[in-house]
């Protein structure tokens, strides 16, 4: 069975024991299913971020496979792949910009392949209507589709909720109308007032009001502030307004009787106020220079509610026990009367996509094989649930032929000999118009592609496949998986700490092992007991990740969610520096490494670093690298490995002590952002990226290892590792890879 398949069948459980778990209600009618995921550019909470907005994706079929891989526009690209939404309506998923900064303005207008952004946020009125206001008129005057309005409650609860919503009119109570309204900007976003109709006539636009309001037309250029006062006129600017009726339940603009020039107006738009903090606003109407006045809206329709980010993740645990998270989120926003309420989670590998198998959406649990060479026909197996009779299959824009539907949960289709190199998304669509998909799932492989010399580790061996750290100490080999912790001795595995996320490894100079682990540090020593400790010490959270071990075999942890740096002394308390107290440059640490003369160099949000007595001594980077260390280690005669990124370039460098750098870019690395580097004894070099690995040989040849050309398990490789028989080990999302180089001649792409 391939690692897919069991990474695939563990998430199978989800689905599974959901049946007997239905939210209150479902006999009488299914509740929308609004799946949504927030990409923040990285697998795990404390790697660094190509970038720190977010973008909220509506109607996912499923997570990105590789978050944080590439630009800002390859994620909305990604986003846009009609084979990217579980509503299967010839278009993509759609893009929402999260709480977005004010100073974003341009960047925002300049963006390809968003639906919207958040206005609307955890009830707050009026903070963005001027960064909306400049967003709009950017667009317009490059001829560009405006950015809808969306809401959030954004308060990671199920009690404070309600609090910024949107409203959407839709023909029928579904999920490809909402999808479609949502995309046609169809919707007002509230923080309490409503609107019952919006209607166009003529030169006239007119609201009808759910009770007594202020109502205040705008044109470009006009906006709102918090808690400001508006007067009438046709100036540009904070509190202005072209019209303003007061305590009506009907307002209706004539844009011929302003006497304004259709030209100067560019576009209307209306906000609602029952005081100065409570607030709805309608999307913009384009007013063309004939004086057409183009309506999102439908002539007539049901309004439904809902919110498009309020976080429900869990732990792993808590969604193979049933997917209580997902049913617990949506139960409270019907609650209150949302029935189109979004159930958001992070792209963060730290939990699944709750999928429940009660939603009746078609989704995919596994294919097998998972990979086949290229002018070699075959038969696909895949499995999921709610499969039904007259679906089609696909691999990329490829419909496969020969599909038996066996059953509900598992499907047939012929692979065809012809179809080129590279890897694929299967899809699968219902006839009622439902799409499941293995994102990045299936690999056709180059023709003489050979895996001799290499070795597959999944589940049962790993307690989840999703794999992120690696290290060899001693004869052993562990491994951090995002639910537990394995070590892998006289080729047996062992698990260590079960259900635990690990985020960080160092041995301890008496034997043990140190791990940074969810919440905290565990201590393993070498007889295999276990020992929980809190660094503590003022530190805000205990989210620890990178660690090392220094010259005096004291064990140094980084913060990855902002709480600093630790050291454990020698009588085992733990002293920690923070950026607020004026002791570290940054308060996040993304890699560290205890140099050959015993130096501690560290990699900081904000730069890399080394230990010099008491202080912090900056070490200049290549500028092409970006200023963001993804990881430090130690290479031969006193060298140093780092990789380093930001939101535009990212590559490698080797600091030598003699002052020399060497900076190396992508090509020939796979990818511009390098999660793991391994000197190996060979004198090679190898570099793990979420494209594959690439090995630089001591002669300075490069190969590149891939799913297309070798026996890696998974492109997306995390971290690596080099065992006492000279064999490397790759962390990847979907399992461990083993490499044995000396077993096989190198393989080229």
């Amino acid at each position: 069975m391939s690692t897919l398949s069991l990474h695939v069948n563990l998430c199978s459980v989800l689905a599974a024991s959901v049946l007997a778990a239905l939210p209150a209600g479902a006999a009488e009618a299914r509740p929308l299913v609004c799946r949504a995921v927030e990409e923040f550019g990285r697998v795990t909470i404390g790697e660094p971020a190509i970038s720190y907005a977010h973008v909220v994706t509506l109607f996912a079929v499923d997570k990105r496979p590789t978050p944080g891989e590439g630009s800002y526009q390859d994620h909305l690209d990604w986003v846009n792949d009609p084979l990217h939404t579980c509503v299967a309506d010839g278009t993509g998923a759609l893009a929402v910009l999260a709480h977005p900064s004010v100073t974003q303005a341009a960047w925002i207008a300049s963006l390809e392949g968003l639906a919207g952004m958040e206005i609307h946020y955890a009830g707050e009125a009026a903070s963005r209507d001027a960064l909306w206001d400049d967003v709009l008129r950017r667009r317009c005057a490059a001829g560009r589709p405006p950015l809808w309005a969306f809401a959030a409650d954004d308060t990671h609860s199920r009690t404070r909720i309600g609090l910024s919503w949107y409203a959407a009119l839709v023909p029928r109570l579904d999920e490809h109308a909402l999808k479609a309204a949502l995309r046609a900007g169809a919707l007002y976003v509230s923080n309490g007032p409503t609107i019952e109709r919006v209607a166009v006539e003529g030169s006239r636009i007119v609201l009808d009001l759910g009770q007594p309001s202020e109502v205040l037309w705008l044109r470009a250029g006009q906006y709102n502030q918090p808690g400001g006062s508006f007067t009438v006129g046709n100036a540009t600017g904070a509190g202005v307004c072209l019209q303003r009726d007061e305590g009506v339940t009907r307002s209706a603009v004539d844009l011929a009787a302003l006497g304004v020039p259709l030209s100067e107006m560019v576009f209307v738009r209306a906000i609602v106020r029952t005081s100065a903090t409570s607030e709805a606003l309608t999307q913009p109407f384009r007013v063309d220079a004939d004086g057409r006045i183009r309506n999102p809206y439908p002539a007539d329709g049901l309004w439904v509610r809902g919110q498009t980010h309020n976080h429900v993740d869990g732990s792993i645990q808590a969604h193979l026990d049933g997917d209580a998270p997902v049913h617990a989120f949506r139960k409270a926003y019907r609650e209150i009367g949302q029935e189109a309420s979004f159930a958001l989670e992070y792209s963060y590998w730290e939990v699944p996509l709750g999928r429940p198998a009660s939603d009746g959406l078609l989704d995919l649990t596994a294919v097998a094989p998972d990979r086949l060479p290229a002018g070699r026909a075959g038969t696909l197996r895949v499995t999921g649930v709610n499969f039904q009779a007259g679906l089609t299959v696909q691999l990329g824009a490829r419909r496969l032929e020969g599909v038996v539907v066996e059953s509900p949960t598992v499907l047939q289709a012929a692979f065809p000999a012809d179809l080129p190199a590279g890897v694929y998304d299967l899809a699968v669509t219902n006839p009622d118009g439902f799409r499941g998909a293995l994102c990045d799932g299936f690999t056709v492989q180059d023709a003489a592609v050979s895996s001799a010399g290499w070795t597959t580790f999944g589940p049962p061996d790993l307690p989840w496949p999703q794999t992120i750290t690696l290290a060899a100490f001693g004869e052993a080999i562990w491994a951090g998986t995002m639910h537990g912790a394995v070590r892998y001795v006289d080729e047996r595995w062992e698990t260590v700490l079960p259900g635990e996320a690990i985020y960080g490894m160092a041995a301890l100079p008496e034997g043990g092992v140190a791990l940074a682990v969810g919440s905290g540090v565990r201590l393993v020593d070498a007889a295999g007991q276990v020992r929980s400790e809190k660094v503590g010490n003022g530190a805000k959270n205990e989210r620890w990740g990178c660690m090392a071990v220094d010259a005096e075999g004291r064990c140094w942890v980084g913060g990855r969610w902002g709480n600093g740096l630790a050291r454990r002394g020698a009588d085992g308390a733990w002293s920690l520096w923070t950026q607020a107290a004026g002791e570290l440059p940054s308060s996040s640490c993304h890699a560290m490494v205890r140099a050959d003369d015993g130096v501690m160099w560290v990699g900081f949000s904000n730069g890399l670093c080394r230990r010099v007595g008491e202080a912090w001594e900056r070490v200049a980077l290549p500028p092409e690298l970006g200023r963001t260390p993804s990881c430090l280690t130690r290479g031969p005669g006193g060298a140093i490995w780092v990789a380093a990124l930001d939101a535009e370039r990212g590559g490698v460098a080797c600091l030598r002590p003699d002052g020399t750098v060497q900076a190396i870019a992508a090509p020939p690395l796979p990818s511009p952002r390098i999660s793991a580097i391994l000197p190996a004894r060979d004198g090679s070099v190898w570099f793990a990226s979420r494209r594959g690995v690439a090995r630089l040989d001591a002669a300075g040849g490069w190969q590149t290892f891939t799913t297309r050309n070798s026996g890696l398990v998974w492109d997306a490789v995390m971290a690596l590792a080099e065992d006492a028989r000279g064999r490397i080990w790759m962390a990847t999302g979907r399992g461990l890879s083993r490499f044995d180089p000396g077993a096989v001649a190198p393989v080229h792409p």
